[in-house]
């Protein structure tokens, strides 16, 4: 359902291999033939699982969407707690691809990761977005824990995560501080598609 031809290895292109409603992984390609090089570690739901985007930077691979249900991505077990719940994971690949991380993010309503983008002055960093309603939970890299409540139907929501974490091969996906976290909207529906950090 996408690709990314900015590929750590420039002789690959890397999709999001979306399968039926409730698992997806990314695959590896060569991109003068298309023959298959390597694939991620199949992410699953109980429920379902939308992946929307995907950026690569550095040795890291990183998949937003939302999902229900439970999401098993490696070790990690995420629950959603309301209608849908937006989700970060981090491959890494050395040489092949396990999962290094994955976080949950939402509240009692749905939510949802549209766009991540990675931010060009700052290499620990990446920039997700998209909307929530009702409630958004998340954590800051502190451990304390932050809320935020929709002023309408939906409210867009902007987000810098840290992604280097205390080693170079540890993704944090938790933003550091209240002003990492930026909400928009008002009594509508209101929804970010896309971003573009400069």
């Amino acid at each position: 359902i996408g690709t990314n031809a900015s590929s750590a290895n420039l002789n690959e292109v890397v999709v999001i291999h979306k399968i039926g409603t409730n698992s997806f992984r990314l695959t590896s390609h060569n991109s003068h033939n298309g023959v298959y090089v390597t694939e991620t570690p199949t992410v699953t739901s109980s429920g379902t699982v939308n992946p929307t985007s995907f950026v690569n930077t550095l040795s890291f691979y990183y998949v937003v969407g939302s999902y229900t249900g439970a999401l098993t991505a490696g070790t990690n077990t995420l629950n959603s707690q309301g209608g849908s719940d937006a989700f970060c994971i981090a491959f890494r690949r050395n040489p092949s691809f396990v999962v290094n991380n994955a976080r949950s993010y939402g509240g009692t309503g749905n939510d949802i990761f549209n766009n991540i983008e990675e931010n060009q002055q700052v290499s620990y960093v990446i920039w997700l977005s998209g909307s929530f309603t009702g409630t958004f939970n998340g954590e800051y890299t502190s451990g304390s824990t932050f809320s935020h409540t929709s002023a309408g139907g939906k409210d867009a929501i902007v987000m810098q995560v840290v992604v280097s974490g205390s080693s170079p091969t540890e993704a944090e996906l938790r933003p550091i501080a209240a002003a990492d976290v930026l909400v928009l909207g008002g009594t509508g529906d209101d929804e970010v598609k896309n971003t573009s950090y400069s």
